[in-house]
């Protein structure tokens, strides 16, 4: 265990950001596929954007907010403790 929060704090700084950049590829493949997905389902999506602000915020949470949360909360959760990325870059 001490062996591998030695190799966690070596990590660069560099070698973070790409990680999250690895991150970053499963996020916005998530949004690309919710715009596209957003076409379709528009009669259904509008009134929930429209209709008040709390209901359009709510809305806003719930699709975007909370999958990512939880992509990046569960990969640090896993046995891992460590995101797709990091484990990318081996780090994880």
């Amino acid at each position: 265990m001490e062996e591998r929060l030695e190799k966690l704090k070596n990590v660069s700084p560099g070698t973070r950001f790409i990680a999250f950049l690895w991150d970053y590829v499963i996020i916005l493949s998530y949004f690309f596929l919710l715009f596209g997905v957003s076409f379709f389902a528009r009669p259904l999506l509008i009134p929930l954007f429209s209709e008040n602000a709390l209901t359009a915020e709510m809305t806003g949470f719930l699709f975007i907010t909370l999958p990512v949360y939880l992509y990046l909360a569960i990969g640090e959760g896993t046995r891992f403790h460590a995101t797709w990325g990091k484990r990318k870059m081996g780090k994880g």
